[in-house]
């Protein structure tokens, strides 16, 4: 399943309506550091995912997080759920 496919559903913004699906507040630096990142590419600790494909091993840690192929941000536990193919909610 691709990335895209995998976040199907979920507002790119954050939800607080779906569980978990609230995303981290970056500050304006990072925000400007992630919006340069091409999808697919980017160090470790702001990779951006690329929609078309599947995603890479997901990490846990402060500044690990992949990042979101369509907005400036790492993405949101629901999504990270979604890519370990947990159950949808």
């Amino acid at each position: 399943m691709s990335v895209e496919d995998a976040f199907a559903g979920l507002s790119h913004a954050g939800d607080s309506d779906v569980y978990n699906h609230i995303p981290m507040r970056h500050g304006r630096k990072v925000i400007e550091k992630i919006k340069k990142i091409k999808p697919g590419e980017g160090p470790l600790s702001y990779r951006k995912l690329d929609p078309a494909k599947l995603a890479p091993t997901v990490v846990c840690g402060h500044r690990a997080l992949p990042c979101h192929y369509a907005t400036p941000r790492t993405i949101a536990p629901r999504e990270a759920a979604r890519l370990q193919k947990f159950p949808r909610m």
